[in-house]
């Protein structure tokens, strides 16, 4: 296969790869920092605590242990990253250092559904405009790195709007 578009295929497979890395530099670099660890009463270590009695079979956090020894009150956190993360972590083994490096992985495919957003809507151009400030934009990359459901938002609104331009493309619709 030769052409423009294996040469397409193989300069975004190459520039996603490269935003992958500048991610995972971010995380290599800030990942082990003591503030950016789930600890004490923070929002993160919250989330931790509750996705990993869930991934430990508490699904509905009724157990009286879920809420650090006390009933559990109704849901104060958001409950799909929750979720999320507890599947990561079921799926890792527990392991943090593989739920943030997934996390990274899906900002990574947020810059690539937002490339395919941008070519469909304004262009080639366009497309790769917004997959280079996507890339660049610093805080997605720190908030990938961090036990919050704002890692997840990047990847949530890039499906979003991908998933939009589609609907809008349909020549017919269903009755």
């Amino acid at each position: 296969m030769t052409g423009p578009r294996s040469r397409l295929l193989s300069v975004s497979l190459l520039a996603l790869a490269g935003v992958f890395l500048i991610k995972l530099a971010v995380f290599f670099e800030l990942g082990h920092h003591p503030l950016l660890l789930p600890g004490g009463q923070l929002d993160d270590a919250y989330y931790f605590h509750l996705a990993d009695r869930v991934a430990h079979g508490d699904v509905w956090l009724a157990d009286p242990a879920s809420f650090f020894g006390h009933a559990a009150p109704p849901f104060f956190l958001s409950p799909l990253y929750i979720y999320v993360l507890a599947l990561f972590l079921k799926l890792s083994g527990g392991s943090l250092e593989v739920v943030r490096i997934v996390q990274i992985a899906l900002g990574t495919a947020a810059v690539w559904l937002l490339w395919l957003t941008g070519r469909r809507w304004y262009g080639e151009s366009a497309a790769w405009w917004t997959a280079r400030l996507t890339a660049l934009f610093g805080l997605a990359a720190f908030y990938e790195i961090l036990i919050l459901p704002a890692a997840l938002d990047p990847f949530l609104t890039a499906v979003d709007l991908y998933l939009l331009a589609r609907a809008i493309d349909r020549r017919t619709w269903p009755a």
